[in-house]
């Protein structure tokens, strides 16, 4: 039997009919469905629909995957399969929470299934094969490495859409030189035009959500924490959704300028997102996580290229990011700025860790408190194996809300290392915890406007306070954040990435 199948979203592309994608037995990353009905032409209104969409659009997400990269055996819950709810319940929203992928519908006006939206299933793969990747950045309060989760989840949809024959194929048109394929207006580019046009009759035109997201952009950063909480439309703000457009309209353009040096051919672009898909994955496992996170990871991408490509896409690089206001100067991530006291043992696979006395020097050096504790991992970045030292402070956010009082949020910064002289010596720079505190701040805030963090039943909201059923978080309102009891101190703590409408 076949199945009606949306490649891209139902709102920019027409269903086609086809025979289902054979399960993924014996694959090392699997998703796992609740049971449902046999396959046939369901209509669209039709949970049986949605069912083959969605594991079609999951197997399709995993196949891209398997072209991209073999680094992951597991997914972050150490297990091979991830539950994948098409159906989970009431709501124009997605979520992941490290247990499940979970998808849900909108009644009003018409029936809409988001799981009926390729681009949404693959966003929130794109969340958990970062979180596998990265599960350091999970508890992140800096507003770039949260904001880089949700552009990662972007770029991975864009990526499982141009590796797409047919979808490339419809770049090409008579009208349009090849090399221009990725200029103007495309589907591609645009991510779960359904939804937000969804949000656009059940909220307001006006509303943040309304407004696909769209990689093709020429937005330019600035620091998250003096742009608005909220903004309407096209315009940013440091929600993460909103801010996460920068970055992901510099892997845009990344692709497109490496495109340019490729055959003006569906197979030149293939090769293109191949390539920059190649970097951005390298990158990802080895940028050192910090506030300007966007910055940190074209470094390394740069570097990357050096190593595995002998610079042939550097200036695609350095040009894709410089087109958004951020400028590389990647050479300054392994820059040394400071020495450590003490003397450093060296072995092939590089720095096996700090000794009492360089420890110490280093605490020191970044104003961390006494008896921290670092943890330390190597990367690589170009040709230089590194050591990375992480380490976890706490902050006090009381003073934002009064529902927030004692309540705290832990600060991780890392620094890089490397030996010189048999003295480990500290590379690019040395966190401003200041700084760090500022942004971290800011970030607080912003959850707090645009509903995304909990206090037991009820979302922290600013404001005379509101009846229990007017502040109560519906199903179809999920957060991100909830200020959680542990080890005896209350901590805001992430439990998922939702992805739906700003709440205020």
């Amino acid at each position: 039997m076949a199945i009606r199948y949306y490649a891209n979203d139902p709102a920019a592309a027409s269903a086609i009919e086809i025979s289902p994608s054979l399960d993924r037995t014996g694959a090392r990353l699997r998703l796992r469905l609740p049971a449902g009905p046999p396959e046939d032409l369901y209509d669209e209104t039709d949970a049986g629909f949605v069912h083959w969409q969605a594991r079609e659009s999951g197997l399709r997400c995993l196949e891209t995957w398997d072209r991209l990269s073999d680094r992951l055996a597991r997914w972050q819950n150490d297990a091979h399969e991830l539950e994948l709810d098409y159906n989970a319940g009431i709501g124009l929203q997605a979520s992941y929470d490290r247990q499940s992928i979970r998808m849900f519908r909108w009644e009003s006006p018409a029936t809409t299934f988001v799981g009926a939206s390729t681009d949404a299933v693959a966003h929130e793969i794109g969340h958990a094969l970062l979180d596998a990747m990265r599960p350091d950045l999970w508890q992140s309060f800096y507003p770039e490495v949260v904001s880089f989760h949700e552009a990662f989840a972007d770029c991975f949809a864009l990526l499982v859409a141009l590796l797409d024959g047919d979808q490339r194929a419809a770049l090409f048109t008579p009208e349009v030189p090849g090399h221009a394929a990725l200029k103007g207006g495309n589907s591609i580019s645009k991510f779960a035009e359904s939804v937000a046009h969804s949000y656009g009759q059940s909220f307001s035109p006006r509303h943040p959500s309304a407004f696909p997201r769209d990689a093709n952009n020429q937005l330019r950063w600035a620091f998250p924490h003096l742009l608005p909480a909220v903004a309407p439309g096209v315009r940013l703000s440091q929600e993460p959704h909103s801010f996460s457009r920068v970055f992901s309209g510099c892997f845009y353009d990344l692709i497109h300028n490496i495109y340019q040096s490729k055959p003006a051919t569906s197979a030149g672009l293939e090769q293109a997102a191949l390539s920059a898909g190649a970097l951005l994955l390298d990158a990802i496992e080895n940028a050192p996580e910090g506030l300007q996170f966007f910055q940190s990871i074209g470094r390394a991408m740069v570097l990357a290229d050096r190593e595995d490509n002998g610079g042939l896409h550097q200036r695609a690089v350095a040009d894709a990011f410089n087109a958004h206001g951020i400028l590389l100067g990647s050479s300054a991530l392994v820059a040394p700025v400071a020495t450590l006291d003490g003397t450093a043992r060296r072995t092939r696979g590089g720095s096996v860790g700090l000794n009492a006395r360089s420890r110490e020097d280093l605490r020191q050096r970044l104003h961390a408190p006494k008896r921290t504790r670092f943890r330390f991992s190597r990367v690589r970045l170009g040709a230089r194996r590194l050591l990375k030292a992480a380490y976890k402070r706490y902050i006090s956010v009381g003073k934002l809300h009064r529902q927030l009082r004692g309540v705290r949020v832990a600060l991780t910064d890392a620094v890089l290392l490397d030996v010189v002289d048999k003295r480990h010596t500290v590379l690019e720079g040395i966190p401003d915890a200041k700084s760090c505190e500022e942004h971290t701040l800011s970030f607080v805030e912003t959850m707090i406007d645009n509903g995304m963090l909990m206090l037991g039943r009820q979302a922290v909201r600013r404001g005379r306070k509101r009846s229990r059923a007017a502040t109560e978080h519906p199903d179809h309102a999920l957060a991100s954040f909830s200020v959680r009891t542990v080890n005896r101190q209350r901590v805001i703590t992430r439990v998922r990435y939702a992805c739906h409408s700003r709440q205020r």
